[in-house]
């Protein structure tokens, strides 16, 4: 903050046009949580002042091309584009392509994040051409990416295949373990989707291994370590359709012996679901979620107006936009929660309400940001499992699984609290029960259990555009005590 304070006395340079970026992004480094509109806005207004003033033309480009992150963050995605491609028409006519590039860059990602596939796709083919150019492999790299994800979208799976390996073979040859997972992942989902599935197999598990053996080297945030659980779910999908189970869990057999001293990092446990019975020892109804309920109250980080809902007379409809989340730097999922002490079970089911917007969510345990969980459906897969969350800070996931198809695609979900145990139950018909994992997460008295809906949506996952964000069903929640 000294800093700022000193670069704010100091008359206008263009030398220091990087220092105001880093500002404006100290400023914007968080989605909702973390994000101070007031001060980077004011950044961002004095650095298109200051730019203008001086007829710092590649300063004015950059300075626009802020704002237009900054409107991004506010979720005004027309306004954003409209902004950067302003910064785009200066670069142009001053012959600059550092900034343009970086535009079509951030118009491709924020549409393909909204369901645009039409532009994400237009904008990282001139982001492609731009940086082809000047030889950056890295963001040639990222155009491919882009590219791949739009050929998803639109069902290309050939296309999309033809870049994720352009993907993967530049990244080869920079040598990033991480980005090498991540587009083997992308390759074996392609493959999984057209049909390939001997090759979506072993693409999976170049991924699973790859990223396993990193994940024992370094502590990856939360985006990285999607990549194991997403290969899972897709390499138990393939050995589904083909029928053949029995291969995937002597694979699993064979993952967790080479894994079975792993440190604390590699948290996956349980590989896939598993029969089991639910506790009869919660016997007593306490509460269930009901319109007009006192005991149960919303709660969004920070408060907002991206999700809504409807009552039922048995359950509610939430809706929620493309922006959702609950994870470390986006606390914004909406969750209907009850204060609680001592044991208890939380019981209810879930289900998608149209095909033209995914269902994500489930059942939430929370005392603070560093310490919660999430037992949901839907996040990668549309019967795809897992419980997950933070303990003291750092990301866990413990288990996961696919469910077997339903006439009616609702789910049951069960969470069992015993002492610093939490067990997670889930079924198809509410009788016939599997185990999602158990998770210990050490807490005192009172914590917040409830309901949660996510927004965000993975469109390598649902290929599709979604523009509208996701649409669950929350039906008979009851909160049980001994």
């Amino acid at each position: 903050m000294k800093n700022i304070t000193f670069v704010e006395k100091l008359p206008y340079l263009s030398e220091l046009k990087e220092v105001y970026a880093d500002i404006i992004e100290f400023y914007l480094k968080g989605v909702f949580t973390n994000l101070d509109i007031t001060n980077g806005s004011k950044w961002v207004e004095k650095f298109i002042t200051l730019t203008e003033k001086y007829h710092d033309l590649i300063g004015m480009a950059e300075a626009i091309h802020y704002k237009g992150f900054l409107l991004i963050k506010q979720l005004k995605y027309e306004e954003a584009f409209i902004c950067y491609q302003k910064s785009i028409d200066i670069c142009n006519n001053i012959g600059d392509n550092r900034y343009s590039a970086w535009s079509h860059l951030n118009v491709s990602e924020m549409s393909l994040n909204i369901g645009d596939i039409e532009r994400t796709e237009e904008q990282a083919r001139l982001f492609l051409e731009e940086v082809e150019r000047i030889a950056i492999p890295r963001d040639i790299a990222l155009a491919h990416h882009l590219l791949g994800c739009a050929m998803m979208c639109k069902n290309e799976y050939e296309k999309a295949i033809y870049h994720y390996r352009k993907y993967l073979k530049i990244f080869q040859d920079i040598g990033r373990s991480a980005v090498i997972a991540n587009a083997y992942l992308l390759i074996g989902m392609a493959h999984l989707k057209n049909h390939n599935f001997d090759t979506a197999i072993q693409s999976f598990k170049n991924a699973i291994y790859i990223h396993a053996d990193l994940l024992l080297k370094d502590n990856l945030e939360y985006r990285g370590r999607e990549v194991l659980q997403k290969a899972f779910a897709g390499i138990e999908e393939v050995y589904m359709i083909s029928g053949t189970l029995e291969n995937f869990y002597s694979f699993c057999f064979t993952f967790q012996k080479k894994y079975n001293n792993a440190p604390k990092k590699l948290s996956l446990k349980q590989l896939y679901l598993q029969p089991d019975k639910i506790s009869e020892e919660y016997n007593s109804c306490e509460s269930e979620i009901k319109n007009l309920d006192a005991a149960w109250s919303w709660i969004c980080d920070p408060p907002h107006h991206y999700f809504s809902y409807n009552w039922l007379p048995d359950g509610i409809e939430i809706y929620a936009s493309k922006d959702i989340a609950l994870n470390k730097g986006n606390y914004s999922a909406p969750r209907l929660v009850k204060e609680v002490t001592k044991d208890f079970a939380i019981e209810g089911s879930i289900k998608p309400l149209s095909d033209s917007r995914p269902q994500i969510g489930g059942i939430l345990i929370w005392k603070d940001r560093d310490n919660f969980i999430r037992f949901e459906k839907g996040t990668y897969g549309k019967r795809e499992m897992l419980i997950e969350g933070y303990v003291n800070g750092e990301y866990q996931i413990v288990g996961r699984g696919l469910l077997p198809a339903s006439d009616n695609d609702e789910t049951y979900l069960r969470l069992e609290r015993s002492g610093d145990e939490f067990a997670s139950y889930c079924s198809i018909d509410g009788e016939n029960w599997f185990t999602c994992g158990k998770m210990t997460l050490p807490m005192e008295d009172p914590i917040q259990v409830g309901i949660h809906a996510i927004g965000m949506i993975d469109r390598t996952i649902y290929c599709g555009e979604y523009k509208e964000g996701t649409a669950t069903l929350f039906r008979n929640f009851r909160l049980w005590t001994k």
